[in-house]
């Protein structure tokens, strides 16, 4: 029932609000005394649809403009105003019967607005303190639309991005403390100078994090980085703090990184809290979200790459026969992040990964006897997952981002099998990249920048230069894919920072970009797409409530349909492939770390259930 209410709350709430917020005036509707004990009439709701998380308070104190004061106490816990942190995509019900103020922190920028038509209210702090918003009215439902972090202040200095949590007994200092055991997973910091090593998750790192133990590195993060720290520790001391910080960066890779490197004046980060356990990893830490491969081999039988829990490359194969999986075992060890794959001009398979000591390696499988080669460095400095692809002429191009933030290429020669230098055609990249073969022969790949803008960069097919890079749509904060429709249109997907699916084409004809449309919301982490068996293109992705969802667009007029939840529990990104008989297959990866399966029938669209294919993903 609860549930129930709360779903009838927001979309009534939405419907109906019309009042407004203010800083000053109107009497706020006082903490648990609203007309309802599930809140529409008097009852105070926020709800959060920003990307990160909001502060709000369950009482407004009445003789000062601050809801944090000593004279009373008139909320739902034993001080004048207690507070939360409100992660995305949740609302203020789950902590308080009736919320009276919500914080637009320091160095960021809020955007709100009353009921679904409400008009936008931002409230700029960049340069100015943070400051507390009463929210009262006769229908109070109000609606976080946006955060954006990251302007200088006396907090956040040289563009510092962290929501720092409130201190209840002093709360004009803005020196942090939290009342609510800490914002781990919601809240980000950044870092205070280029190329910092982000440390592996080992058990010698976890008990003793030092420069030795948290040895090799698995990702390198700049100043315009984002780290979400899960939980701190002592360690070595590392410019007289001996604090060290486990988190995940915005490259999606978890690890080790002292907290002297980190944007914050103290040792210790507020909020986040000690690390334990046996293996001194914060018990409920977040798993890094993981994405593996799938292709249509040479032989038409499926082939699934994914990274183990050991951090090896794992190898499955689907006998298109009879629909029977087998397990090869592992390729080779010390893998970080997520592999790419693609068939050869030759028919061998090839799949790509980055070693934990930030080398693009390659394996490749003989087509004639099944067999795997062994692990072949082809390049250094990688930081990022790769993309793979063939050019038009049948050569192999490689993509990923370096550990300098720089998009890196690199190709080999189909009639010697040599691989050529690496070369930099862009800067400032954040994420991984996507490439396809456009239909005019040309190749293309997609990335993110720091500025979560979607960039292009293409070759000229007749002579291999690269363009410059080409900003084709702004408000991205997640890798994209990018495929061909049946028309030979690229289609490019990625999550925008409203956590949108956004989705945007090219014209072939004419190379003209389309302006970005929202297909689904409350999305997480990356998309897959493909065109199925009857011409429609279809994209997966993950939902913040663990989901996976489809959206499909008809060939025939480009309308896209509404979003189809497929199944759920997962905790990665999606797979997806079009099988030598034309069903859909997509793998990834389950909250319980399986590897999945499921496959769509292209004669009557029908999903099936989940087959699960290996039990120890990283």
């Amino acid at each position: 029932m609860r549930i129930l209410k709360r779903g009838l709350t927001f979309l009534l709430a939405l419907c109906l609000s019309i009042a407004g917020i203010a800083t000053v005036g109107s009497t706020p509707a006082a903490a648990d005394d609203c007309a309802f004990d599930w809140g529409l009439i008097g009852c105070g709701v926020v709800w959060n649809k920003a990307p990160l998380a909001v502060q709000i308070a369950n009482d407004w104190c009445f003789d000062r403009s601050d809801p944090h004061t000593k004279n009373g106490f008139q909320g739902d816990a034993p001080r004048c105003g207690s507070t939360v942190d409100l992660p995305p995509d949740h609302n203020s019900k789950e902590y308080f019967n009736d919320t009276d103020a919500f914080r637009a922190f320091r160095g960021c920028i809020t955007t709100v607005q009353i009921g679904l038509f409400g008009t936008p209210t931002t409230y700029n702090r960049w340069t100015d303190t943070s400051l507390w918003i009463k929210v009262y009215g006769e229908d109070p439902t109000l609606i976080v639309t946006d955060i954006v972090c990251g302007g200088p202040g006396p907090r956040t200095p040289a563009g510092g991005g962290h929501h720092p949590p409130i201190d209840p007994d002093n709360p004009d200092s803005d020196t942090g403390g939290g009342n609510n055991g800490g914002s781990a997973g919601y809240d980000y910091y950044t870092v205070t100078t280029n190329g910092v090593t982000v440390g592996a998750a080992n058990p010698d790192c976890a008990n003793y994090p030092s420069g030795t133990t948290c040895a090799p590195g698995i990702d390198t993060i700049n100043t315009g980085d984002r780290f979400t720290p899960h939980c701190q520790k002592s360690g070595q001391s590392i410019g007289q703090n001996p604090y060290w910080v486990y988190g995940t960066t915005s490259h999606k890779q978890t690890g080790w990184i002292p907290s002297w490197w980190i944007n914050y004046p103290d040792n210790v980060l507020p909020g986040v809290p000690f690390c334990q356990g046996a293996d001194g990893v914060y018990p409920n830490a977040p798993r890094p979200e993981r994405k593996p491969a799938v292709i249509v081999g040479n032989d038409g039988n499926l082939q699934a790459f994914a990274r183990g829990a050991a951090n090896t490359l794992r190898y499955q194969w689907m006998d298109r026969t009879n629909g029977v999986w087998h397990d090869y075992g592992a390729l080779n060890v010390n893998v970080a992040g997520d592999p790419a794959a693609v068939v050869g001009s030759d028919g061998n398979t090839v799949v790509l990964t980055r070693g934990t000591d930030n080398t693009l390696r390659l394996n490749w499988m003989n087509k004639d006897n099944g067999i795997w080669s062994g692990s072949l460095t082809i390049a250094t400095g990688i930081a990022g997952d790769p993309a793979v692809m063939k050019d038009n002429q049948g050569n192999l191009q490689a993509f990923a981002r370096g550990t300098d933030g720089t998009l890196r290429y690199l190709w080999q020669n189909r009639t010697n099998g040599q691989w050529s230098a690496t070369m930099t055609l862009n800067t400032a990249m954040a994420g991984d990249p996507a490439a396809v073969l456009g239909s005019d022969g040309n190749s293309v790949v997609l990335t993110r920048g720091t500025d979560n803008t979607l960039r292009l960069n293409w070759m000229n097919k007749d002579n291999g230069i690269w363009s410059g890079s080409l900003t084709i749509a702004t408000g991205i904060a997640g890798d994209p894919a990018v495929m061909k429709d049946n028309q030979g249109n690229l289609q490019a997907f990625a999550r925008g920072t409203d956590r949108t699916l956004r989705y945007l084409w090219q014209n072939r004809s004419n190379g003209q970009w389309s302006a970005t449309m929202a297909l689904n919301t409350a999305m997480a982490g990356a998309p897959a797409a493909v065109v199925g068996a009857d011409g429609n293109s279809v994209v997966l992705t993950r939902g913040t409530d663990g989901t996976l969802r489809l959206n499909w667009m008809n060939k025939d007029n480009g309308v896209w349909s509404s979003s189809l939840n497929v199944t759920g529990d997962l905790s990665g990104d999606p797979a997806l492939v079009r099988g030598s008989d034309g069903n859909l297959v997509t793998l990834l990866r389950g909250a319980d770390a399986t590897l999945r399966m499921h496959w769509m029938n292209k004669d009557n669209g029908q999903w099936s259930g989940s087959l699960a294919l290996a039990n120890d993903m990283a």
